[in-house]
């Protein structure tokens, strides 16, 4: 989401209108003016400094760190932002299959993972406030998912964009493990068969020229996020 778009989100949550937002930052010692603000909002001008973003996220009641992300994203180089949009097909992609393939109980428990790794985050905390006071409907573990889904591509800074990266490959490798249908084994077949010839290689990663040694938990995972970038490749081009 682009820098204008995360601004105006915070501005209409906020309630509140551009003059009271001016006032309010300059209630912080930092000087800016309606017709800027409105610029920034429609994205005429460049993404704010650091020091600005976060007043303006502080004032409205948003995330600093997604607002000034996303103003180093908008002034990065093409390639960065063509990895930073593959990262989040992987995330999207990841939570859309579990959200169609889990049981009521499997996708609370996910949920209830995120909210705890990601205790900092208000926009997760609201979202998974209250997760079990429906009686474990699934229409609202599902709906809670796809939200979900959105704002992490969407909104979230990279250390939870991580996170919920994390949390939901090992959630989604434990959900095919427990299942014993016949459509999960397959896919556990072919992702053994696929990590087979390259388990003995990822003991082994090299990283800044350094050949460090994996955990096998930390291979698998490494392969896991290599697979799934994969099929997002073939996906794309197949487009």
């Amino acid at each position: 989401m682009a820098y204008s778009d995360i601004l105006n989100r915070y501005i209409k949550e906020s309630g509140f209108t551009l003059s009271d937002i001016c006032q309010r930052i300059g209630e912080k010692g930092i000087s800016i003016d309606r017709s800027y603000l409105s610029k920034l909002k429609t994205g005429a001008k460049p993404p704010a400094s650091d020091e600005l973003s976060r007043a303006i996220a502080e004032v409205t009641g948003g995330d600093s760190e997604a607002l000034i992300i996303a103003g180093y994203i908008e002034k990065s180089p093409e390639e960065l932002k063509k990895t930073i949009e593959e990262l989040n097909n992987i995330i999207y992609d990841f939570l859309d299959v579990i959200r169609s393939k889990a049981t009521s109980s499997q996708k609370l428990e996910l949920l209830t993972n995120i909210k705890k790794e990601i205790f900092d985050n208000p926009y997760i905390q609201g979202l998974l406030a209250n997760l079990e006071s429906n009686d474990a409907q699934d229409f609202d573990y599902e709906d809670r998912l796809s939200i979900l889904a959105v704002y992490a591509t969407e909104t979230f800074n990279f250390r939870d964009k991580l996170k919920i990266l994390v949390v939901a490959n090992l959630f989604y490798i434990r959900m095919m493990l427990d299942t014993s249908s016949s459509e999960h084994s397959t896919i556990i077949d072919n992702t053994i068969r696929e990590r087979s010839t390259s388990k003995v290689a990822t003991n082994f990663a090299s990283l800044n020229d350094k050949k460090e040694i994996l955990s096998e938990d930390e291979a698998e995972f490494l392969q896991d996020c290599l697979l799934a970038f994969r099929k997002q490749q073939e996906k794309m081009k197949s487009k």
